[in-house]
């Protein structure tokens, strides 16, 4: 695991060039409002959080991950799997059928302890799947990973998930510091768009707050 929780530093300096998104992949049409003093507050903001001494993991089974904003970042989310699924719970969201050739790509099988999948006590159980559309794979499997590994072994073509919706696994993650990356590379995404679509609007996108406080 690499020792600091993220490092942005080249993904921000791209931005206030306004090339960040062209090496993303984006045809830019027209620039962003105020763009450079949003990647700003972006910076500042980070900089509160760059002496948390070790990962705020939280209390009980949790699920981490490096995500990377193409080859210029990366930065770690910690989801609480009992929080997930108390939110599960409350909002009384139903299981349905997952593909899985879809959900194992997000699996990481060289962090997965294969061995558990041959104990006795070893069942698989519906996964926990959190919407993140701006990797490739459009979301995470924040719990039930060996499940999903056991699945696509044994030929099963789907199973059942709980997807959760950005406002549902938001507020399982462990620390605000994880929030507000998600909130930030969210934004990148946003801005993006915008600035590729002529005809977009500023109502046509969705911008979190950044820092991201619950």
């Amino acid at each position: 695991m690499q020792n600091r929780l993220f490092d942005l530093d080249r993904v921000f300096e791209l931005a206030k060039q306004g090339r960040l998104w062209i090496e993303l992949g984006y045809q830019i049409r027209r620039p962003f409002p105020n763009l450079k003093n949003i990647i700003e507050n972006y910076q500042n903001t980070l900089s509160k959080f760059k002496y948390i001494p070790n990962m705020p993991l939280g209390i009980g089974e949790h699920y981490e991950r490096i995500i990377h904003i193409s080859i210029y970042g990366y930065y770690h989310l910690c989801w609480d799997i009992q929080k997930a699924l108390s939110i599960i719970k409350k909002r009384d969201i139903k299981p349905i059928d997952m593909p899985i050739n879809d959900l194992i790509k997000t699996v990481d099988v060289n962090n997965l302890n294969l061995s558990n999948l041959h104990s006795p006590h070893f069942k698989p159980h519906p996964v926990l799947v959190a919407k993140f559309p701006m990797i490739p794979e459009q979301f995470v499997v924040i719990d039930g990973n060996h499940t999903v590994y056991w699945a696509y072994q044994h030929g099963i073509v789907g199973i059942k998930g709980y997807l959760l919706e950005t406002q549902d696994h938001l507020p399982a993650m462990t620390h605000n510091l994880f929030r507000t990356l998600f909130a930030i590379h969210s934004n990148i995404g946003s801005i993006g768009f915008f600035m590729s679509q002529p005809n977009a609007t500023l109502d046509d996108i969705l911008l979190y707050p950044v820092p991201y406080l619950i």
